[in-house]
């Protein structure tokens, strides 16, 4: 048994008595293979064994030993890895007689958590905006974290969290971590709206009757026929109201055109009064156009939030 390395000299002698010599040199085992068994990816929080696959698997693992060139970003103990923070090292096995083999491996901060600082983003079609995102910790690794559109038809998203509006309507923009940490945002698009309510005012005679005026300005290319405008009223703590008379909750007038494309129509007033004096303030609710085409476009309840422009205080 080889206990030194170097030259020796070995002595036999025989049963006859004849002595025999042989000088041999010890030498370490030629290694035929050798590699390092860890993963590509190390977690920093999490440690990691190094496995060595060592051919012919008789030599001694005791005559290897494992570095790392960049401690800062992968620590070794012995044959245990860990990391420390972001970065890519080489992490090298060296066996005793100076063969050697060496692995990159990339050490990662993961995502603890990430927050859009908007759950609801609303944008004009043809336009942008982009979605700003807290990621802790602040050291954690942003290689690999994705954008998607739910529907890219409405809105798209690039790498960096930049929004365009596509066309009318809402999309939900998630932000995904390789973990599997996640946010989203509503993206509404929006468009110009058919009509603009301008300028719309109210009233309140001795008996609490409301009365309100506006006009109606044609954003669109053809010719309107006909505009129906409901809308409900609410008290001053944002309670809804109701006539005390027809105890309705809502007011609807209907305006004859023709009305051009571009034109505004003179002040407009409600013929029958709303009777409720605590009355404060009202949100549209339905708008009906009809077109002298025969089409006709309706908005009401959350198709609001899918246009701009709709009033003119």
């Amino acid at each position: 048994i080889g206990k030194k390395l170097g030259k020796v000299k070995l002595k036999v002698t025989t049963s006859n008595g004849i002595i025999r010599e042989k000088e041999i040199e010890i030498k370490y085992r030629t290694v035929e293979l050798l590699t390092i068994d860890i993963a590509d990816n190390l977690i920093v929080g999490n440690t990691y064994n190094i496995g060595l696959n060592i051919e012919p698997n008789i030599i001694n693992r005791e005559l290897f030993y494992v570095y790392s060139n960049n401690p800062k970003i992968v620590k070794i103990e012995g044959y245990t890895a860990i990391p420390m923070s972001n970065g890519e090292c080489t992490l090298t096995v060296k066996y005793l007689d100076g063969t050697e083999f060496s692995k990159k491996v990339k050490s990662i901060v993961e995502v603890a958590s990430l927050s859009l600082n908007d759950k609801t983003a609303t944008i004009k079609k043809d336009n942008s905006t982009r979605l700003k995102v807290n990621i802790l910790p602040a050291d954690a690794s942003t290689e690999g974290i994705k954008w998607y559109s739910s529907n890219s038809n409405i809105a798209t998203v690039d790498m960096n969290g930049n929004v365009k509006g596509v066309a009318k309507g809402s999309a939900t923009i998630s932000i995904v971590a390789p973990n599997g940490k996640k946010d989203q945002c509503l993206v509404y698009v929006q468009e110009k709206s058919p009509i603009t309510i301008n300028n719309m005012k109210y009233t309140i005679d001795y008996v609490g009757g409301v009365e309100w005026s506006w006009s109606f300005t044609n954003n669109t290319k053809k010719t309107i026929n006909y505009i129906t405008m409901k809308w409900t009223c609410y008290n001053g703590v944002g309670d809804l109201i109701y006539d005390t008379i027809t105890l309705e909750n809502y007011v609807a007038v209907k305006y004859t055109g023709p009305l051009k494309a571009g034109a505004t129509t003179s002040r407009k007033r409600n013929l029958t009064r709303f009777y409720n004096s605590s009355y404060k303030s009202s949100k549209i609710s339905e708008l009906i156009v009809e077109y002298d085409d025969g089409t006709k476009e309706t908005i009401k309840n959350a198709d609001f939030n899918l246009y701009y422009g709709i009033t003119n205080k």
